[in-house]
């Protein structure tokens, strides 16, 4: 790649044991209509062949740059060592099981140059269930079979919402909470100097919602329509609340009320008059938290 050049967009790739999917995810990087753009694959310290699948696409491409670290430190901290090493204006991150339409990078970076009012733009969503031809990762919930088809069709239906967001602060952050699991967005095309500063270092439960509430204080959300994100549903979120909870909370209380950090940093970031406007999303965020922690301990006591 010539350093000497800035891309105007940077794609950040974290991955980790990701063999299965990561060379479908970066063909479709390179099969983008829109061609300014340097390619970050971070490796964290897989123990498969990421490692050669990813030395063999700088082989092919000179705009893909491919870093391996020796410990594991966490995929939040994955994402963000991407973003701190970003060249371009423009930044948008791409988990390792998922692709893109041919023309994800051409149409949001249009709705970036012509509206400088949106901070993130992203298109529909459509999910999946298989990566290419060798079947479905092992999930680490396994759910009853009258309960798992819900679950999943629930999934799909949030993780495929990508609606559009504007108005005043007040009128963005109730349109924004009503619908907090609608999270793909996070995968969309930010303008990076401001994901900059909106992003939070320290992972805590819905820690990717409180990423968005800052981007609003400095624009609005856009949806293309048209599909352009093609989304494994199986991803980080199946590993089970208990799980996720202890793995990025840490303390038992956290883990037990998930969303005890999310509402700290509300109360003082976006203050007690706003919470109080949506005081029945936070009750329901928060029982739902609950709702779903009794659920994932009686599977696990199940097994």
């Amino acid at each position: 790649m010539d350093k000497t050049h800035i891309p105007k967009v940077t794609i950040g790739l974290p991955v980790y044991n990701g063999e299965l999917s990561l060379s479908q995810s970066i063909d479709s990087v390179l099969k983008q209509s829109f061609t300014d753009f340097e390619l970050i694959i971070s490796d964290n310290a897989s123990t498969d062949s990421t490692a050669e699948i990813c030395k063999n696409f700088t082989q092919l491409d000179n705009r893909v740059v491919f870093i391996r670290h020796e410990k594991n430190r966490g995929p939040y901290w994955n994402f963000n060592f991407l973003l701190e090493k970003a060249r371009g204006m423009y930044f948008v991150w791409l988990a390792d099981d998922d692709y893109w339409h041919p023309d994800f990078l051409l149409e949001n970076v249009n709705v970036l140059d012509n509206h400088k009012n949106i901070v993130c733009s992203i298109g529909k969503v459509e999910t999946f269930d298989k990566l290419q031809e060798n079947g479905i990762k092992e999930k680490s919930v396994k759910y009853p079979k009258l309960i798992e088809n819900y679950v999943i069709s629930r999934r799909n239906q949030m993780i495929s919402v990508t609606y559009p967001v504007s108005g005043s602060y007040s009128k963005k952050v109730r349109q924004f909470l009503k619908n907090t699991g609608s999270n793909s967005r996070f995968y969309g095309l930010y303008r990076k100097e401001i994901l900059q500063k909106c992003f939070i270092k320290r992972p805590f439960i819905a820690v990717e919602n409180v990423i968005f509430l800052n981007l609003l204080k400095y624009g609005d959300l856009y949806e293309v329509d048209k599909i352009l994100l093609y989304r494994f549903n199986q991803g980080l979120s199946t590993i089970g609340i208990i799980s996720l909870s202890r793995l990025i909370n840490k303390t038992l209380l956290k883990t037990i009320f998930p969303y005890i950090p999310f509402n700290s940093w509300c109360l003082k970031n976006i203050g007690a008059k706003n919470i109080l406007k949506n005081l029945d999303i936070f009750i329901r965020l928060n029982l739902g938290g609950v709702f779903f922690i009794i659920v994932d301990l009686l599977l696990k006591l199940r097994k």
